[in-house]
């Protein structure tokens, strides 16, 4: 990381590497696979490499256990990326984390320019956005985004929050996160409230 970087009170983590990695992958002229930033506080279950491995452009997937709703997950509706449901939206334009997505080393050739700026918080809302992906690229795993693959794991003592759903139940059911929310309340993870 540059020095300019490190001295600042939310130093980025990570980009360095990732840059690196782009750079490798620029360099040994890879146009076929997957990249996949996954970190070092991430557990895996394997059915999530079977998936990624047939991206064509770029997938995404829940991330469980982080932020303050436990979940970071694309909206689905019929099959189709609509929205994302992440606890800190910050004005991001892709409000997704790092391990939710995988990007085919097919549709990064395309975007030659493609980085990650050490900007904390906004990593992959930047590298997103330099390889030009459309809402219409997007192509959810995980089941629709139903099943969480991939758990942001920490050791932490803090209690399962709450997630305030404002939405009626039955509309939220039409979507990926009725299951994917029921699902993470019935492991503990979370409680979901109807009421503001």
């Amino acid at each position: 990381m540059p020095e300019m970087y490190r001295a600042r009170k939310n130093a980025p983590r990570g980009v360095a590497n990732r840059r690196a990695a782009l750079n490798w992958i620029r360099r040994n002229q890879k146009k076929t696979g997957v990249l996949y930033f996954g970190d070092d506080d991430n557990t895996f279950d394997l059915k999530l490499f079977s998936e990624i491995r047939y991206t064509k452009k770029v997938s995404m997937f829940p991330v469980g256990l982080i932020g303050d709703y436990a979940i970071s997950s694309p909206i689905v509706r019929n099959g189709r990326v609509e929205g994302f449901f992440d606890s800190w939206p910050a004005k991001r334009k892709w409000p997704v984390d790092m391990a939710g997505f995988a990007v085919s080393l097919e549709y990064l050739a395309l975007s030659p320019n493609a980085t990650m700026p050490f900007k904390a918080g906004y990593e992959e809302d930047e590298f997103l956005k330099s390889i030009g992906l459309k809402l219409e690229d997007i192509e959810p795993k995980a089941r629709n985004c139903t099943e969480i693959l991939v758990w942001h794991t920490q050791t932490k003592g803090s209690k399962s929050p709450t997630v305030r759903i404002s939405m009626d139940r039955q509309k939220l059911d039409k979507l990926n996160l009725g299951a994917l929310l029921t699902r993470l309340e019935s492991m503990g993870v979370n409680h979901i409230s109807e009421s503001e």
